[in-house]
């Protein structure tokens, strides 16, 4: 699982897209979903020790998912032209830290509920931080 701070920085780069909130879907009841919205999936990382000694400096390296969600009804290209903006917002992004260095192509999901067309964009980071 990643760290908290590397959700946060995605997060906070997806709310420069206009007019497209990021949300935390699991805190937010179906019906108050706007017609497009972005959120966030951790998927997986892993943690390896890159120095010796007082504070240890560690690399975790991971995918975040960012979910393109698009009210069904609306045909899959509104979906598939804002995951390519996705796409554009973490080609060659870096910030403090954290540095992105893949940025897949979108990859459709099944809805389970029907009320929204869904693609995937895996995206691949390093992030490097400290321990005492």
């Amino acid at each position: 699982m990643s760290d908290p701070i590397v959700t946060t920085i995605f997060k906070t780069r997806l709310g420069s897209l206009a007019d497209v909130p990021c949300i935390d879907v699991l805190n937010v009841r179906p019906a108050t979903l706007p017609d497009v919205f972005t959120s966030v999936e951790r998927d997986h990382s892993t943690t390896s020790r890159i120095t010796l000694g007082t504070p240890t400096q560690f690399r975790e390296e991971g995918v975040i998912n960012v979910v393109v969600h698009v009210r069904a009804g609306q045909g899959s290209a509104a979906a598939e032209a804002l995951t390519e903006q996705v796409r554009d917002l973490f080609h060659n992004y870096s910030v403090g830290n954290l540095q992105v260095y893949t940025v897949d192509s979108g990859v459709v999901i099944s809805p389970d509920d029907g009320n929204f067309f869904e693609l995937k964009v895996p995206v691949g980071y390093m992030f490097d931080f400290f321990k005492p």
